[in-house]
């Protein structure tokens, strides 16, 4: 039996690859977390770099565009600072805007 050890970079984990008459086997550990098993089959890890490539395209024309979308009803406020006066808030409520602050968690509407 031919055992081998190495630090993943990184995350601290533990791999062990034991190699026996019965195949390779891997042990990882992660912390006090220890995972053992046989190498995934070549068709299996394919699969799973075609699907990691395929999440990882999908994801970066989200994070590609700027901005954040906030979906909201009516009744649901949305806040952004006055570009004039960093001290004020701007609240857009049912189509309106109205200057203020927070005060105890609540709006306050500036006189």
């Amino acid at each position: 039996m031919k055992k081998t050890a190495k630090e993943t970079s990184g995350f601290g984990a533990r791999i062990d690859s034991i190699e026996s008459s019965h195949g390779k086997t891997y042990k990882v550990r992660f912390g006090s977390v220890t995972i053992t098993g046989g190498a995934p089959a070549a068709a299996i890890v394919k699969r799973n770099v075609a699907l990691g490539q395929s999440a990882l395209k999908r994801g970066f024309v989200a994070f590609a565009k700027p901005g954040v979308k906030l979906p909201r009803g009516k009744g649901v406020p949305k806040y952004r600072a006055d570009p004039n006066d960093p001290t004020i808030l701007i609240r857009e409520l049912n189509g309106r805007d109205e200057r203020g602050t927070l005060a105890d968690g609540k709006f306050k509407i500036a006189e």
